[in-house]
């Protein structure tokens, strides 16, 4: 397989929550792309739905011509349509479907009120208080920790702006303007005043914070912390508001994490200090009042942006205990409370909670903190994507810690590789990282003989057998070297080496090395005894039995086998096999008697552990029925 994507795929441009598609326009350049950076723009529905099979986050906005409307046949994949017709055509009560316009300038109030900063979506991470962990929320929870993390890095600013115009650079000018004036105007203290404007700072924020994509997340760290900053230098007490809508079955996790559960929510949350008096239902969702208790957040009103409406904000860090969830009606309306108070990060059993995870991402910067933290997830793709950028940081060039740490998480993107068989990627990622290495240590390093070998194993599987050659014997050479050789080591690339050269048909070399390995195993082992030995024993036997030296290999599969009975499991598979193989050594050396015995042992082994109709099974069931025969023709004929 080719070498894995340092990203999913991203277009140019698509940072923001809301996607629009043009799909039969024919007055598109008129499109205003200020009110959503990322527009695309179709005639064939065919590539739309090809286009939408490769989006994972976004909220999609359909603007499509009345004809091809009803040719669309899921509307269900879009988060609203609009329907652009010449006259007013009949009604359609689709959910989604927000009406008939004459003209796209009709569509753009209705869009800028959907995509207004004030309706946006963030995700909530629960955990129980008696859980003793929940990888899901302490992930979250040390994510946000990570990017508050300051570094040494001095181009947080640059890194930003940057990555802003590149996405921003779709002949957005409104928006390439206002990247100009946070280039040049910005300022620690003017972070809640960008944070509150309705432009690409939040817009790209409210994306980051809801699908913590790190790409984004790690570029907008220096605005998320001087925003975090400047909310907590605040001494603040209040009890604040917040009205949310759920479905059924999100609303469910608040009531399973009633009075014993713990809240966080994945963004800034703006709220008011006045009860809310003004309750609207939506149908199919449940309506939550969130009062909040808290000592973290801050008043804006003469901090904000001219047009916004946000009384409070409160740091995207905090946690909140879950007091109490109260229901309520009137005449009119029904709707939830659910009491929450913040509680500190140093709280014992929040610490508690999240200590295995943080000790498992303890690094020296912020960028190995992320990677580790991003590996404990799986997301394998993205450490790719920090180990490259880490790589490209010429600060780093002299710290020896540093790059030993970017190392090691190429090596181990490499040991994942491996696992899902995806060999040219694990090669690749351990070349990577034996780059790394070579940076700071000589070729020759101990430390290095582990990535030679598994470059050779790679190489291996690839049916490389030269290069193969080539890293075993580096990683074997590393150690030979060395004031303190790893005796295992030596053992297990040798017979690598042998394995290369069995499979060239090499024989006598891979005796050779194979022999040494069972030599240097027998002399570190305790009674000379291990089930790596057996392994050598067996692997020696298969080396003589494809030399057509059946008595040479007999007391290699005979040795290899009294260790496997002796400890393997009473009913491994591996037993089975060892017994199939002397039987075909003592058949080709006409000991039929014996071999009959090993074909038996080789079934009743196997039955313990497959059942009677497995094709295996029958495999050696037909080789016993063949030596039984074979032995009575000889018994006949003598």
């Amino acid at each position: 397989m080719e070498q894995r994507e340092p990203l999913p795929s991203r277009y140019e441009g698509n940072v923001e929550d809301f996607v629009v598609i043009l799909l039969g326009i024919k007055d598109e350049l008129n499109f205003n792309n200020s009110i959503v950076n990322f527009v695309k723009i179709f005639n064939d529905i065919e590539e739309l739905n090809s286009f939408i099979d490769n989006l994972k986050f976004e909220r999609i906005i359909l603007i499509v011509s009345h004809l091809l409307a009803k040719s669309i046949e899921d509307l269900s994949r879009f988060n609203s349509i609009y329907i652009l017709s010449n006259n007013i055509i009949e009604k359609n009560d689709h959910f989604n479907i927000r009406g008939n316009f004459l003209n796209l300038k009709s569509i753009f109030e209705k869009l800028k009120e959907e995509c207004s900063i004030e309706n946006q979506f963030f995700s909530i991470q629960f955990i129980s208080i008696n859980e003793t962990s929940n990888k899901s929320f302490c992930y979250s929870q040390l994510l946000k920790e990570t990017l508050l993390k300051k570094d040494n890095e001095s181009n947080l600013k640059k890194d930003l702006i940057d990555f802003s115009r590149f996405h921003y650079n779709n002949n957005n000018h409104i928006e390439l303007t206002l990247i100009d004036e946070f280039e040049r105007d910005f300022t620690i203290e003017k972070s809640i005043w960008w944070y509150t404007r309705n432009c690409f700072i939040r817009k790209m924020l409210n994306r980051a914070l809801r699908t913590e994509e790190i790409d984004i997340l790690y570029k907008m760290r220096y605005f998320i912390q001087a925003l975090n900053n400047q909310i907590k230098e605040n001494n603040f007490s209040a009890i604040v508001y917040r009205i949310h809508h759920y479905s059924c079955d999100q609303f469910k996790k608040f009531q399973e994490h009633n009075s014993n559960g713990l809240i966080s929510f994945g963004t800034f949350l703006d709220c008011t200090l006045n009860e809310p008096s003004l309750i609207k239902n939506i149908d199919g969702m449940e309506t939550i009042v969130f009062r909040i208790k808290t000592t973290m957040g801050i008043e804006i009103e003469q901090l904000r942006y001219l047009d916004s409406k946000t009384e409070v904000l409160l740091p995207f860090d905090n946690v909140y205990s879950i007091e109490s969830i109260e229901e309520n009606s009137n005449d009119n309306y029904h709707w939830w409370n659910i009491n929450l108070i913040n509680i500190s990060t140093d709280n014992e059993q929040f610490k508690e909670l999240t200590k295995d995870m943080r000790e498992e991402i303890e690094g020296p910067v912020v960028l190995i903190q992320l990677g580790k933290l991003l590996l404990s997830n799986n997301d394998y793709s993205h450490v790719d994507y920090l180990a490259r950028l880490l790589f490209k940081d010429d600060s780093l060039k002299n710290n020896s810690t540093l790059l030993a740490s970017l190392a090691a998480i190429h090596h181990l993107l490499g040991s994942v590789d491996n696992r899902q068989n995806n060999y040219r990627a694990a090669r690749l990622q351990f070349e990577q990282s034996l780059k790394i290495f070579l940076t700071f240590i000589p070729e020759d390093n101990q430390i290095l003989s582990a990535t030679y070998n598994n470059i050779g194993s790679m190489f291996y599987q690839e049916d490389q057998h030269e290069q193969a050659i080539i890293y075993h014997q580096k990683a074997l050479q590393c150690q030979l070297k060395s004031s303190s050789p790893d005796i295992e080591a030596i053992a297990t690339y040798s017979g690598n080496i042998g394995a290369v050269y069995l499979d060239q048909e090499k024989y006598d070399q891979a005796l050779l090395h194979y022999k040494r390995s069972l030599q240097i195993l027998q002399q570190s082992t305790p009674n000379g005894e291990s089930l790596s030995i057996a392994m050598i024993y067996d692997r020696i036997a298969s080396v003589y039995w494809r030399m057509d030296k059946p008595a040479e290999a007999l007391p290699f599969y005979q040795n290899a086998l009294q260790l496997e009975l002796k400890y393997l499991p009473e009913n491994d598979h591996k037993i089975s096999v060892s017994y199939f193989n002397l039987s075909t050594a003592y058949a080709k050396l006409n000991r039929l008697d014996d071999a009959i015995d090993c074909a038996e042992k080789s079934v009743q082994q196997l039955l313990k552990s497959v059942p009677s109709d497995h094709p295996e099974v029958k495999e050696n069931t037909d080789q016993l029925e063949g030596l039984r025969r074979r032995k009575w023709l000889q018994q006949l004929y003598e």
